[in-house]
Formats: structure tokens, C-alpha cells, sequence
């Protein structure tokens, strides 16, 4: 939408779209949305008023804040639907965007610079724009998403009230012979091959500046730092925040390691689904009914991050498990290992 549209927000470093039309061409500016009490009850649009449109709206202090980042190749569009019943449901606000490359964003001018040092930035300006900076956060982060979120915590402490991840990324692979680990490997050298064509000639430079080369080189720049993105591991390690991870059992990209989250030291519980693997994890995570999971919403305790049981888990053949021996209340001390704990079908 241009500047002037008057149901777009204009800022500096981004723009806010607020009613998009269906013929909405890609801004030049990375792309973001809130979804807000202030908005209407249609999953496609988000209402303002004129005066709105003048100055950004400030979201209520009354209400939880949420940042929601998609995966690699996805767009915010990935978590509308969660945003939307989270706004209608609980009343809660959230932020999501489109990572630079991904969506309606741009690309950078130059390949080398897309990654997750540029997401946590993008991230950054975005929660400082509506105002959010001093606010306790809920981080939900799919694949990618999860690993700039760690990133973005790790340089900025103290911002999370709690952590979703659905298959995510951040965690070092235990063997060098996995899929992330060569493909990484596979992705440097494309890079650096990249780097010196186009440092080579005007001629090379015009190669590696053709869009769809342009395009494929930036996206081996992000995933080359794949699984974990540089991310601390150490940052898993905060106490008194909440964790939840829904991991795939044949997650062939970010294997679940539940054995990590829970030898971390970190508060976390983990749900595995014993018969996906990661782009089925990612295609469609409305099907897990995250917005069911109504003691992780609404409860700051540990304790009570408990995942929906029986109808309100909709995954086909879904065994659903808990991991990370944390203690409920009004029960003993749960074992350390992985604890079954419902069973729905579709």
C-alpha cells in the first residue's frame, strides 16, 4: 500500500497494514501487523480509525502482548489464524511480520546480509515501534522463528514471559553426518562460490544480481547457519520461564532432542507427535489447537502449562507426551522421562 492509503500507518522502518486490500503489492518497507482488541473479528482485516491512521496505535497495558515469527519460506500468514483467536479469545495482542525475503518484505540489496542477525534487528525495530520494549513478552516461534526469538531473548534478557516453539530451530545436532549439518556445509560453499563470482566482474555481479538468483542465493545465506542459528545455548537456561515445544517425532531438520530441553536446566515441556516430520509440523500449525492450550495462555506458572487433553488436540493419530519431569500440582514428583499423557484421533 503506498504512504498516502489511508488505512496504512507510516513508520520509518516499517509499515503497519491495518485493511489490505486484495490486490496489496509488496511495500518496500519489511512488512508487520497487529492484530488488537481495537480490531475487527475478520481473520483478513484489521480496523482503525482515522486518527489512527496519523500516529501508531498504542495497544492497552491491560492486556498480554504476543510476537509471533514464522518459519524459513513462510510469511506472517502462518500464524493469522492463531492471532486472530488469541485476539478473540482472550483478548490478547499480537505482533507478527514478515521476515526480510519472506512474504511481502523486501529483499536486502545485498545476499550476504539475510539472516538471523537481520531477523533479531527487524524484530527489534518492530517491537519498539508500537511500543512494546518494556513489556514481558510471549515468544511464539515456528522452526527459524524459534531460533531468532532465542536470539533476539539472549540479547535483549528479561523481555519473555514465556516461550511456544513449534519444530524449532536452535539447538546443535548431535552428529555431523545429519541432513542439517551437510546441508549447512552444502549451503557455505554455495554462498562463498556466490560471493566470488560476484566479486569477480561487473559481468559476475550482474549474474549474482538477477533476481532469481539473487533470491536463491540470499535464502542458502540464512539457512547456512542452520540448525541453530549461533544461537547461545546457554539462553535455554532461564529459570522461571515458561517453555512449551511441540517437536515432530521424524523431525528430519530440527530433531526433538528432548533429552536437551530437559537436561538444560530450563522449565520446559515438550509434545511430541510420533508420526510428523518437520514440513508437516510447519504447514499447518492451526491443527494443533495451540490456542486451546489455555493454561499456557492464561497462567504464569510453570506448572500449569498442561497441553489440551483428548478433544481439544486435533492432529490425526497424535500421542501426545510430556517431557522435562516438572511437578504438578497436587502430585508427586513426576519421573525424568517422557510421560504419555493423552491420545486423540482425528
Amino acid at each position: 500500500l503506498p504512504p498516502t492509503h489511508p488505512n496504512t500507518l507510516m513508520e520509518p522502518y516499517f509499515w503497519i497494514k491495518v485493511a489490505p486490500p486484495s490486490t496489496a503489492k509488496p511495500p518496500f518497507r519489511p512488512f508487520t501487523r497487529l492484530f488488537s482488541r481495537a480490531s475487527s473479528s475478520s481473520p483478513a482485516s484489521v480496523s482503525a480509525s482515522a486518527s489512527a491512521a496519523s500516529s501508531p496505535r498504542r495497544p492497552s497495558k491491560r492486556t498480554r502482548k504476543v510476537v509471533l515469527l514464522h518459519g524459513w519460506l513462510q510469511s506472517h500468514r502462518a500464524w493469522i489464524d492463531l492471532a486472530t483467536k488469541l485476539r478473540d479469545n482472550y483478548g490478547y495482542e499480537s505482533l507478527l511480520l514478515d521476515f526480510y525475503g519472506h512474504g511481502l518484505s523486501p529483499y536486502p540489496k545485498d545476499f550476504n546480509v539475510l539472516g538471523a542477525t537481520l531477523f533479531v534487528k527487524q524484530v527489534r525495530d518492530a517491537i519498539v515501534r508500537v511500543g512494546w520494549q518494556n513489556e514481558k513478552l510471549i515468544f511464539v516461534g515456528m522452526s527459524l522463528g524459534a531460533a531468532v526469538t532465542m536470539r533476539y531473548t539472549s540479547k535483549y534478557p528479561g523481555c519473555a514471559r514465556s516461550y511456544l516453539f513449534v519444530a524449532p530451530a536452535g539447538r546443535t545436532e548431535p552428529s555431523m553426518f545429519n541432513i542439517p549439518n551437510i546441508s549447512r556445509n552444502i549451503f557455505h560453499l554455495c554462498v562463498r562460490l556466490g560471493r566470488a563470482v560476484e566479486k569477480s566482474s561487473s559481468i559476475g555481479r550482474a549474474l549474482t544480481h538477477f533476481p532469481p538468483i539473487f533470491r536463491l542465493l540470499s535464502h542458502m545465506n540464512i539457512v547456512k547457519d542452520a540448525p541453530y542459528y549461533y544461537v547461545d545455548q546457554d539462553s535455554y537456561n532461564i529459570k522461571g520461564v515458561k517453555y512449551l515445544v511441540l517437536v515432530g517425532r521424524f523431525d528430519e531438520l530440527h530433531t526433538p532432542q528432548e533429552g536437551k530441553w530437559r537436561s538444560s536446566g530450563s522449565e520446559a515441556k515438550v509434545i511430541v507427535y510420533p508420526w510428523d516430520f518437520h514440513a508437516s509440523m510447519c504447514y499447518d500449525p492451526s491443527r494443533f489447537k495451540i490456542e486451546n492450550f489455555r493454561n499456557f495462555w492464561l497462567n504464569d506458572s510453570v506448572e500449569s502449562n498442561d497441553p489440551p487433553q483428548n478433544d481439544q488436540c486435533s492432529s490425526p493419530a497424535v500421542s501426545t507426551r510430556i517431557a522435562g519431569g516438572l511437578k504438578r500440582p497436587g502430585t508427586a514428583q513426576s519421573a525424568p522421562n517422557v510421560i504419555p499423557v493423552a491420545r486423540s484421533m482425528l
